[in-house]
Parts: structure tokens; C-alpha cells; sequence
């Protein structure tokens, strides 16, 4: 069976652009699946699928025979945070209310991060779906160690992006998965009503420091890496 291509769409790190600009050019649709109906998809998992995507963590491989390579994008975990917070507080609710808009709009960022359910996002997706599960009602340091290795052990099964360095990871994603079409690189969607990190007063980015450290090693770590997937290209 040819090789499927799993997506790890972590939400705030132009996951949104990456499919609707990047995937949708070089992947027909109906050789696309989303998230939606997991079940199906383990029973049609060899129908001829080019490409599985959705907001899900690590762990695709587990529920199919098929030959996986992973891919994802990271981004600056505090940059991320901002924009989650703010992106759903922007969108018209007669368009979508995300399920923690009511909470976000009940608290100011830096009471909203410290929810463990909403720390340290990308390291858990990355780290698997048990991990995802286990992470916010298991606050031990030991927990987040273990969480963290794994986390770094499963990035070297992805072809990753950066955030911040958008243009050279297309290039990247071009070259490792032979997708030629160019694309445009305008951004698809971005959150418009948001402060940046420097906008933020002391004690909230203290907060945010601590509430994303995970996230901050990973995102190091990744950082450090990421030219390395250039090579025997």
C-alpha cells in the first residue's frame, strides 16, 4: 500500500493556510480524510487515502497497516498562546463560537493559561494521544519530563515546519514530499485584534513562561533541528 501522509494540525500555527493553501493544491480532495469518523477511516484506511488531517495528536499509525509519514508546523509557543486566545474572540458567534469562547471571554490571558487543559498544547499533540489525555490531570514534574521526551522522540518521525520561517518550510515540505505546485503565500487567515508578547505587562508573561515551559523546549529543541531535514533531501 502507498504511503499515507498524516497532517498533525495543532491549532494557531497556520495549520488553516498549510491545508487550504499548500495541501489543497497538491492533494485532490477525495484523496483526503479528516478527523471525522474515526472509525470509517480504520475501515477504509487502505481506499486509497493520500493525505489524514485534522487536530489530532501522534498516533494515526496505531489505526492503520499503512506505511505513515507525519507532518506538522510549530510556532513560538507564546506567540501561539496570544493568538489563540485572541483568534476565538474575534470570530463572530453567528459564524462560530469555539468551545472555550465563553470561558476565554470570562477571563484576561493570563487567567486563561492557567487552566492546565490549555498549557503546553503542541508538546502533547506531538507526544501522542495518550499523553494529550494523561497531561491535565497529571500535574507532576516527572509526568512532564516523560511527556517532553516523548514528545522529542516522536518529532524525528515528522517532517516539521516553523511558524517563522514559513517560507523555507514549504520549501522543505516541497522537496521531502515531492509537491510541486507553487502556491501563494499570503496569509489565509490571521488574527487581526491581538497585542504582541512585547504589548504584554511582566506578570502576564510570567505566566505564560510558565504555563507553556513544555511547549518552550520543544519549540527549542525543534528550532535546533530543523535544518538538519534539509540534508539527503
Amino acid at each position: 500500500m502507498d504511503e499515507l501522509i498524516v497532517f498533525t494540525h495543532i491549532p494557531k500555527t497556520a495549520g488553516s493556510f498549510f491545508q487550504k493553501k499548500f495541501i489543497e493544491a497538491n492533494v485532490p480532495s477525495n484523496k483526503c480524510y479528516t478527523t471525522a469518523g474515526l472509525r470509517q477511516f480504520i475501515r477504509q484506511s487502505s481506499d486509497g487515502y493520500r493525505l489524514f488531517h485534522g487536530h489530532i495528536p501522534y498516533g494515526v499509525h496505531l489505526l492503520t497497516p499503512r506505511s505513515i509519514r507525519y507532518i506538522t508546523l510549530l510556532r513560538e509557543p507564546i506567540d501561539r498562546a496570544i493568538s489563540f486566545y485572541y483568534s476565538m474572540k474575534e470570530v463572530d458567534i453567528k459564524i462560530y463560537k469555539h468551545p472555550f469562547r465563553e470561558y476565554a471571554d470570562s477571563l484576561t490571558l493570563k487567567d486563561f493559561y492557567k487552566n492546565r487543559d490549555l498549557q503546553n498544547v503542541q508538546t502533547r499533540f506531538i507526544a501522542g494521544v495518550l499523553s494529550d489525555k494523561i497531561y491535565p490531570n497529571s500535574p507532576s514534574r516527572y509526568t512532564d519530563n516523560w511527556i517532553l521526551y516523548l514528545a522529542k522522540k516522536n518529532l524525528n518521525n515528522y517532517i516539521y515546519g516553523i511558524f517563522d520561517r514559513l517560507e523555507e518550510s514549504i520549501e522543505l515540505f516541497q522537496k521531502k514530499l515531492f509537491w510541486t505546485v507553487p502556491i501563494d503565500m499570503n496569509p489565509y487567515r490571521k488574527t487581526q485584534n491581538r497585542p504582541t508578547k512585547s504589548d504584554l505587562d511582566q506578570e502576564t508573561i510570567e505566566i505564560l513562561l510558565k504555563t507553556q515551559y513544555l511547549d518552550l523546549k520543544l519549540y527549542d529543541f525543534a528550532l535546533n533541528n530543523f535544518d538538519k531535514q534539509f540534508m539527503n533531501v
